[in-house]
This record gives C-alpha cells, sequence and structure tokens, in this order.
C-alpha cells in the first residue's frame, strides 16, 4: 500500500506543479493582454486628439498650396513684364571711343596675323622649291615638256 500511497503522492505533487506551470503562463498572459489594452487606450487618446487638429492641418496645407501657386504665378508675371519692357540704349561718346579702340585693336592684330601667315606660306613654298630641286637634281636624263614633246615627236 505504500507503493500507492507513493504513487499517488507523485500525482498529486505533478498535478500541483503543472498548477503553478499554468498560473505563470496565465500571470504572463494577463500582462501582456493589459499592455495591449493600455496600447489601445493611448492610441485611442492620441486619435480623439489629433482629430481636433485635422481641421487646423488641412487649412495649413491649402494655404502654403496657394502661397506655392501664388509664388508660381508670380515668377510667371515677372517674366512676361521683362519681356515686354522696352530697353532705352544709347551711345555716348565714350562707348564710341571704346568701341573705335577695339576696332582699332582688332584691325592691328589681324593685320600682324597676316603678315606672318605670309611669311610662313613664304617659308613653306621656299622649303618645298628646294626639297623639289633636291628631286629633280636626284633624276638623270633629260627633261622634255609636253608641248615640246607633241612638236617633235
Amino acid at each position: 500500500m505504500a507503493k500507492k500511497d507513493f504513487s499517488q503522492l507523485v500525482a498529486h505533487v505533478e498535478q500541483k506543479q503543472e498548477v503553478k506551470e499554468e498560473a505563470t503562463n496565465l500571470d504572463a498572459q494577463l500582462k501582456l493582454l493589459k499592455d495591449a489594452v493600455t496600447h489601445i487606450i493611448n492610441n485611442t487618446l492620441t486619435l480623439e486628439h489629433e482629430g481636433k487638429n485635422i481641421g487646423k492641418l488641412v487649412e495649413a496645407l491649402n494655404a502654403a498650396k496657394d502661397s506655392v501657386d501664388n509664388a508660381i504665378t508670380g515668377i510667371c508675371n515677372a517674366i512676361v513684364e521683362a519681356h515686354q519692357t522696352p530697353l532705352k540704349v544709347e551711345m555716348t561718346d565714350e562707348s564710341k571711343q571704346v568701341m573705335e579702340e577695339g576696332r582699332d585693336k582688332m584691325l592691328q592684330r589681324e593685320e600682324e596675323l597676316f603678315k606672318n601667315h605670309e611669311a610662313a606660306i613664304g617659308k613653306s613654298v621656299q622649303t618645298l622649291e628646294i626639297k623639289f630641286k633636291n628631286v629633280v637634281d636626284g633624276f638623270k636624263g633629260v627633261w622634255v615638256d609636253k608641248k615640246t614633246f607633241n612638236r617633235y615627236y
């Protein structure tokens, strides 16, 4: 009978252990549920508070949109007005003198460039003439032009 009592005692202890584990799990789930309820309450209060501010937010956004539209319209009008504004240009004696001096400098520079160009071309022609003479002198024989050749042969 002692064995039966011992088995019942072990079963009873195991039952108590399971109850304790279930109680611990239940406590954890209750804490999780309390946290969730607190979170829901806080979110509800935040939504109620923000719901009151939505009208003000919509008004502010509409005002900002109108302000941007006005800025764009103002910029476009300024561009159109600038295109339509006539310009008055005057030629003073000083500006005429500056233009004449610039023209004279340009003509002097152009004349200098032409002289340099002519000198470079003359040098190139001389070099070419020397090279051609060296080529012709390198050949032996008689050179007869086409007209002379056609006349005698």
